[in-house]
């Protein structure tokens, strides 16, 4: 027997329903259309809207599509939970990454579980799976709360497994006094030093100025970062990742004259460029006074460390983490250690925390081979 229909259109036939779903700005009805292959699918697609609305579902939640939802919460919302270095990565994973899935041109209330574990297990990259499957988590949580979904399909996603064996994170004993004594060879390499006693990110020593250099201490208050915009480069220093990362640091004693050294270097080095010299000059810059690149900062590191003898080489950013290493070997209090890294909570700095206590029991129990 065939279905009763009431609607044709593309040479299909459907039945249509169509109900209030509230009333305008002017006091009129606002109706809403349910197609479906009979009437009893049309009504029950009918009956999960209102149901779904009067539970509290955004009146237009069937409506809304992933690509436009999710690009307005990424640089509308979102963007102003991140330092600009975090959004610039976030929107490289978009525009890479999240705009090529299947599921991007879809609406929000039709992507499965499937849909988003499908996507992932296509990036080779692990690294980037993570990231990606961070950045969906926390946008679909977004849309729970504002309503426009009511189950979350990454609730049914496995996070992506890294594979590949962990990189090194930070240098050894070993490694580190053949990285001062390369520095007392040549003090050009005091910059490396200087983030191996302080702890500081990259980016917040690149935008350190002499003025931050006062009574004995490093006054933390900004980052730079390089940013592309419209396919050129600029230089932009903002406020720290979080304001856990406004900090001031004692600066070590060992490292007190070297400083002073740098900052008459770079004097030197303006007024031999008829620059001037103030509050505001920058204690590491390139040899015309610019910002220093970095990522010509960590290539020149992976440079020297090979030409010292450190050939598992490590980025720029390991010599924070050796920085919090140092910390924990000299059992220097967690919470005091997560102040000084500038992390907003005591969970990263337990995790260095932790791995070093590990390895420290490792090297204890490894002194017994040979006695038995």
């Amino acid at each position: 027997m065939a279905k009763k229909t009431n609607y044709s259109t593309g040479g299909k036939n459907y039945y249509r329903v169509r109900t209030q779903v509230g009333v305008d700005d002017q006091g009129k009805q606002v109706m809403k259309v349910f197609y479906g292959a009979s009437k009893r699918e049309a009504e029950l697609k009918r009956d999960e809207y209102l149901a779904s609305v009067r539970n509290g579902m955004s009146a237009d939640y069937d409506k809304m599509q992933f690509a436009n939802f999710f690009t307005n919460w990424l640089t509308i919302v979102h963007r102003q939970a991140l330092a600009q270095s975090s959004y610039n990565r976030y929107d490289t994973i978009h525009r890479v990454w999240i705009s090529k899935g299947l599921f991007y041109n879809m609406k929000l209330s039709q992507i499965k579980s499937i849909d988003i574990q499908k996507f992932l297990n296509d990036i080779d990259k692990i690294p980037t799976a993570e990231k990606t499957y961070m950045i969906l988590t926390t946008f679909f949580k977004y849309c729970i709360r504002e309503r426009v979904l009511i189950f979350n399909p990454m609730d049914n996603v496995k996070k992506p497994v890294k594979k590949e064996v962990e990189k090194k994170k930070y240098l050894k004993e070993n490694e580190i006094e053949l990285l001062v004594n390369a520095y007392h060879k040549d003090h050009r390499l005091f910059i490396y030093i200087f983030a191996l006693y302080t702890g500081l990110r990259q980016g917040e020593i690149l935008a350190l100025t002499v003025g931050d250099i006062k009574d004995g201490a490093i006054k933390v208050n900004k980052t730079l970062n390089r940013v592309k915009i419209n396919g050129h480069t600029q230089v932009h220093v903002t406020p720290p990742k979080t304001k856990a990362s406004n900090r001031t640091i004692p600066i070590p004693a060992e490292i007190q004259k070297p400083l002073r050294a740098q900052i008459s270097s770079e004097k030197e080095k303006h007024l031999k460029l008829m620059i001037p010299f103030t509050d505001s000059s920058l204690v590491f810059s390139a040899s015309n006074c610019a910002p220093i690149r970095g990522d010509r900062l960590t290539s020149r590191f992976r440079k020297l460390q090979s030409n010292i003898g450190i050939y598992d080489t490590v980025n720029f950013h390991a010599l924070r983490h050796t920085f919090c290493s140092l910390l924990a070997k000299k059992r220097v209090p967690l919470k005091v250690a997560s102040e000084l890294m500038g992390h907003s909570s005591v969970a990263p700095t337990d995790q260095i925390y932790t791995h070093v206590d590990v390895e420290t029991k490792t090297e204890a129990i490894n002194t017994l081979k040979g006695i038995l």
